[in-house]
């Protein structure tokens, strides 16, 4: 490997302080320094040499007359904006004002309304509380009126009882013997009428006649007893004919009836009669379940117990045959249809059954509030001084 040679230069410098330290200096510092000091020195002639030359004085005069148009159009143009801004703040806050001007005016405006609606409504008020104690006052006359008149008759009353309790005493004594018979009386009819059959099975006729007619008010109700072969009665709406078989025995209505009222309803001479229902009115039937449905030569028929205690069933199975007759095409033939018709009318029962709980319910809570109302009545009339 071979070493570089370096040619050692020795100058003179005059001795000042930068010149000694410059010597005191390392040789590797003093020629970084002498380096540095040469580049700047370059730089320095360059940088005369520019400044010397016209063509590039003139060329940096028209760019930084340029460069000053620029600025000046900038500014002129930052200005607009500022004042565009500006002018868009004046154009914000006096629509703000407006808004809120208005919104001010309206808010006044709906309380004004309002605190004219409330001083009607409040003079409307007053007006009708004076009406009620005007008529309270009257009322409160009225009642202290008929209160002492009341009284006087009382006391009047009273002092011509004494005079005439020993004449109602025997007079008493008498009504109470004649009272005695009258109940002697109606306690034989009674008995006499519990062991005569026949005439129990009128009154549980004449009983349900009653019922049909109050239940279905525009319905017609016939009374056929004296005809053969019709039932009961027929009842009678518009296209709906209806024959009503009603039995008021001690014990189930045995075979025998339900066999009588199969001919009956089957019978040529009741073409007319579309449906009919078997009623027993205070106990069951025989081998027939409550609001169970046959079908006795195409004609649908419902059996109903203890329809006595039970009235509305009676309602449910009329709805249920009316439904029923208007239905041209159903086959009565088949068993999956009867048994369904079966256990729809059954649920509708079960379904009458919770409505009517749920109703009877409703009316004992009404009526319990009524009663409660009534004896706050009377406390108050109480308060009052009012007997």
């Amino acid at each position: 490997m071979q070493t570089e040679e370096i040619t050692m230069l020795e100058f003179m410098l005059p001795q000042t302080k930068v010149v000694s330290e410059f010597f005191s200096l390392p040789e590797k510092e003093k020629i970084e320094i002498i380096e540095l000091g040469m580049f700047l020195h370059n730089k320095k002639n360059e940088k005369i040499q520019f400044l010397n030359n016209k063509e590039w004085q003139e060329k940096m005069e028209i760019s930084e007359k340029q460069h000053t148009e620029q600025e000046t159009t900038l500014k002129t143009e930052i200005k607009k904006l500022e004042q565009f801004q500006n002018e868009l703040s004046e154009l914000h806050r006096r629509e703000k004002t407006e808004i809120i001007q208005q919104t001010k005016e309206t808010e006044q405006l709906k309380t004004k309304n309002n605190i004219e609606r409330i001083e009607l409504e409040k003079t409307e008020l007053n007006k009708q509380l004076k009406n009620t104690m005007e008529d309270y006052q009257k009322l409160h006359q009225n009642l202290t009126e008929r209160h002492d008149k009341k009284e006087e008759d009382i006391r009047a009353k009273y002092e011509d009882k004494i005079t005439e309790l020993s004449k109602e005493k025997d007079q008493i004594r008498d009504n109470y013997e004649e009272k005695l018979l009258a109940e002697k009386q109606k306690s034989d009819a009674v008995l006499l009428r519990n062991t005569n059959s026949t005439l129990k099975g009128q009154e549980g006729e004449n009983f349900s006649q009653h019922q049909l007619n109050c239940l279905f008010p525009k319905a017609e109700i016939e009374d056929c007893h004296k005809i053969p072969e019709r039932g009961d009665f027929i009842f009678r709406e518009k296209e709906f004919v209806m024959m009503v078989e009603i039995k008021n025995y001690n014990t189930n209505v045995g075979k025998k009836e339900i066999q009588k009222f199969y001919r009956d309803i089957g019978s040529e001479s009741n073409s007319d009669v579309l449906c009919g229902v078997f009623i027993s009115l205070t106990t069951g039937i025989a081998n027939k379940e409550d609001l169970s449905i046959e079908f006795i030569k195409k004609k649908p028929v419902i059996f109903l117990h203890k329809l006595q205690n039970n009235m509305d069933h009676i309602i449910l199975a009329v709805k249920f045959l009316k439904m029923l007759v208007q239905q041209e095409d159903l086959d009565c033939s088949n068993s999956e249809i009867i048994s369904g018709l079966k256990d729809i009318l059954s649920e509708s029962k079960r379904n009458f059954n919770r409505q009517k709980k749920r109703i009877d319910k409703y009316y004992k809570e009404q009526r319990d509030d009524l009663l409660e109302q009534e004896l706050c009545v009377q406390k108050i009339f109480q308060k009052l001084c009012i007997k």
